[in-house]
């Protein structure tokens, strides 16, 4: 059976997994913005895609209408058709991957030098995990866990009620991501991350070595800064009254750099 919805000329239909691609956009400028103006002078790096993907597992698992709401506006999910559907295809193409076969050793004298050079790293590689760690035993709904887990992937693990925070993270969190940071008495913790693994695509820093040069401030002074030379001489670039932007492609991704 196929769905047909209706759309104005002004504006292509968007489907999942898009619309949630969408939403998260709009949600990372946000992040951003509000960063930056907590943090003026400092330089910010946002990964939001993982932060919306445990929100929407959050939202397909909850019943609480106020919970609800407050999701929407967060993460701009104002067309939520689907949205957790959405939320589950990303998550499939973003998977754990399986262990890499272990590559020959090159041979010193037949391999060419280029062949030395792949074999010689790591694989490439781009995933999500995230992890919900809650005080007590029973104060979730097994109903909740049992489909956030199924649906998404995420891991729950439960300490006790009274635990002191540290010692509940140290012998509960998962050891393939980092521990937060423990600030107050909180009853539960998410944290979602992004593992990346990835070289530059092309020519971009390829056999480029950092080097010492002067950068100047917008203050008017010069500091030292680490440089990398570039063989490209071309990439996208935006640039008007609010900001300035630059487009750098790796294999697995690509990084957007804004300067306000």
């Amino acid at each position: 059976a196929v769905c047909l919805l209706p759309a104005s000329a002004q504006e292509a239909p968007q489907f999942q997994p898009a619309m949630f691609v969408r939403a998260n956009d709009i949600f990372a400028l946000d992040l951003l913005r509000k960063t930056r103006e907590e943090i003026p002078d400092r330089n910010v790096v946002v990964a939001p895609l993982p932060v919306s993907l445990t929100f929407a597992a959050l939202w397909d698992g909850t019943r609480d209408v106020e919970s609800a709401t407050q999701f929407r506006a967060a993460f701009r999910w104002d067309k939520d058709f689907a949205t957790p559907m959405g939320g589950k295809m990303l998550l499939a193409r973003f998977a754990k991957p399986k262990p890499y076969p272990k590559p020959r050793a090159p041979h010193p004298k037949t391999d060419s030098p280029l062949l030395k050079y792949i074999q010689s790293g790591k694989p490439e590689e781009l995933w999500l995990s995230a992890v919900f760690l809650y005080r007590g035993e029973g104060s979730l709904s097994p109903d909740f866990i049992n489909r956030v887990t199924y649906d998404f992937g995420l891991s729950f693990k439960a300490v006790g009620e009274y635990a002191v925070q540290s010692k509940a993270l140290a012998e509960n969190w998962d050891s393939a991501v980092p521990m937060p940071k423990i600030t107050g008495s909180n009853d539960f913790w998410v944290t979602s991350f992004t593992h990346l693994r990835t070289s530059w695509a092309g020519n971009t820093f390829v056999g480029a070595k950092r080097e010492k040069h002067d950068f100047h401030l917008r203050s008017g002074e010069v500091v030292q800064a680490d440089f990398l030379k570039s063989e490209d001489e071309f990439y996208p670039y935006v640039r008007n009254e609010q900001f300035e932007a630059v487009l750098l492609t790796a294999v697995q991704t690509t990084v957007l750099l804004v300067l306000p």
